[in-house]
């Protein structure tokens, strides 16, 4: 079929191959992540060092179809199947964050003294790592996991958000990866989804993504860290989103705006993330109870050295950046 007709054919009619894609991709990180888990134990130094995390690219691109592809499938079923792959990637997301916690202080100059106390503590830390990394590899498998959280550390839910106030929720009933998989590729269709061309998909989900970002941009507290992480997974998820029609749409993701959507939202991305590293950077050594006081004093001066100059670079790119999203908010979604 030719190109020119493909934004025209219904939607379904490729976002169901996608998917599959989408859950073959999340099945081959999955298995390096397993065999790399094993590796650990036996040559460390041979390991997959890049298997959780494109692990969890490959869980985001899923959920960012799932979103995109909302309006076809039931929106009940489709909740439940995206909370269980949020809940995976959130367990993913603990080994990336001690990793890149170690790349974030090693950016940084502290005196020689202080380097050495830093790098001893992170050598403590490692034990923490291989946790989460066991925890991993125990939500692809299916098994009852417990949390590797310290006592005084705030209980996640399976959200990855606080739980209420003396509930714990930290022991999670994990069915293997293959069945959750599964079911994202048996998801029933809407009757009405068969009316929708992937056209009309593509603008509706480009604009969702563009106004969520906006809202996000212009709320009260954006300059927040907590405000920017969100903005950070908005400008990621506008991103995914539109990679995801640049071959089936030429009038939605493939085209030279589409393009250059992508390039925007991939920049603010790398640059929030760069923001995020250092906000988690600072909030933990802070909290680190084997550090002393004078430890941490002066290395979160660095970090936030650091953060000062990523933010001005930030409050500067922002606001064009934004302006890319706002004629895809005004665009109408044709059928």
């Amino acid at each position: 079929m030719g190109r020119k007709h493909q934004a025209h054919v219904l939607a379904h009619a490729h976002i169901e191959p996608l998917l599959n894609e989408r859950c073959n991709d999340v099945r081959e990180a999955a298995q390096r992540v397993i065999v790399a888990t094993s590796q650990l134990t036996i040559a460390p130094e041979g390991s997959d060092a890049e298997a959780v995390h494109d692990y969890r690219v490959a869980l985001r691109r899923l959920r960012t179809l799932l979103v995109a592809a909302m309006p076809l499938f039931k929106a009940n079923i489709v909740a439940t199947v995206r909370a269980d792959l949020r809940r995976a990637a959130h367990i993913a997301g603990r080994v990336r964050d001690e990793e890149v916690l170690c790349e974030t202080l090693a950016a940084i100059s502290p005196p020689p003294s202080i380097r050495d106390h830093i790098g001893t503590w992170l050598t403590h830390r490692a034990q923490k790592l291989a946790k989460h990394r066991l925890r991993v590899h125990d939500s692809i498998v299916g098994s009852a996991l417990h949390s590797a959280l310290a006592p005084e550390q705030t209980v996640l839910n399976p959200d990855g958000v606080p739980g209420p106030a003396g509930v714990s929720h930290d022991v999670y009933t994990f069915a293997p990866l293959d069945e959750l998989l599964h079911r994202v590729q048996t998801l029933p269709l809407k009757k009405r989804a068969k009316a929708i061309s992937t056209r009309a998909l593509a603008f509706s989900a480009l604009r969702n993504g563009a106004r969520k970002t906006l809202q996000l941009a212009a709320q009260p507290d954006a300059d927040t860290p907590t405000a920017r992480h969100r903005l950070r997974i908005a400008w990621k998820r506008v991103r995914y989103t539109a990679e995801l029609f640049t071959a089936i749409s030429p009038t939605g993701g493939g085209s030279l705006a589409g393009k250059t959507l992508i390039k925007v939202a991939a920049r603010m991305q790398k640059r929030l993330g760069e923001l995020h590293d250092l906000d988690e950077a600072i909030r933990v050594i802070e909290g680190a109870r084997r550090l002393s006081v004078a430890d941490k004093m002066i290395t979160v001066r660095h970090l936030r050295i650091q953060r000062e100059g990523l933010s001005r670079m930030i409050r500067t790119e922002l606001l064009e950046a934004l302006s890319a999203l706002v004629p895809w908010c005004d665009e109408p979604a044709p059928g």
